[in-house]
């Protein structure tokens, strides 16, 4: 695996060490699944959000996310934590108005808020939830 930079992001706070945390890699070319599984193991953050500059003009990042253990379509804290690498590590803001990430749900729009003309937070569009049923019978559920 090449040298790569790993953050990792405490989404909705402003205190170190407070908030909920998220990996962030910044990836130059495409690594594997095994080593974004591996590398998200490593961290044993409950998510890491893997962005790779887009080819599509419809979106600026492409974004995998990995548990310590598996794939997963999205993860809210640690798309909130790419955004804001993304706006301030890659100097995105004040360059762009806004962000858009491709996910495994669809783009998820992004929206910079600032305090006295510096970037203070960022603000994500989430989709439509979406529900599934459960093969389950009420019995069963009531030994939880």
């Amino acid at each position: 695996m090449e040298k790569t930079k790993f953050y990792i992001v405490d989404s909705f706070t402003d205190t170190a060490f407070k908030g909920n945390p998220a990996g962030i890699v910044l990836c130059s070319k495409s690594l594997t699944t095994d080593e974004m599984q591996n590398s998200a193991k490593e961290l044993n953050l409950s998510e890491t959000a893997f962005l790779y500059q887009a080819i599509d003009q419809h979106h600026h990042f492409d974004v995998k996310y990995f548990t310590p253990t598996n794939e997963v379509d999205f993860c809210g804290h640690a798309t909130v934590g790419a955004a804001w690498i993304i706006a301030t590590e890659l100097k995105y803001y004040p360059k762009y108005s806004e962000l858009r990430l491709n996910t495994n749900i669809g783009i998820i729009p992004i929206e910079w808020q600032t305090k006295n003309e510096l970037l203070s937070s960022v603000i994500m569009t989430q989709g439509v939830p979406d529900s599934k049923l459960i093969a389950e019978s009420p019995a069963y559920l009531r030994q939880f």
